[in-house]
C-alpha cells in the first residue's frame, strides 16, 4: 500500500529531484522488509 503511494508520487514528479529520493526510500524499505521476514524464519 505505502509502496503504491510512493510508486504513484514518483511517477508524477519525474523531472522533479525529489523521485530519485523516493524511489531510494522504496529501495531501503524493499530491503528493509527482506531483512524482516528472513528474522522471522528462523
Amino acid at each position: 500500500m505505502f509502496h503504491d503511494f510512493i510508486l504513484a508520487k514518483a511517477g508524477h514528479s519525474d523531472n522533479s529531484p525529489f523521485t530519485s529520493f523516493l524511489k531510494e526510500i522504496k529501495m531501503y524499505m524493499i530491503a528493509l522488509s527482506f531483512i524482516v521476514k528472513r528474522e522471522r524464519l528462523y
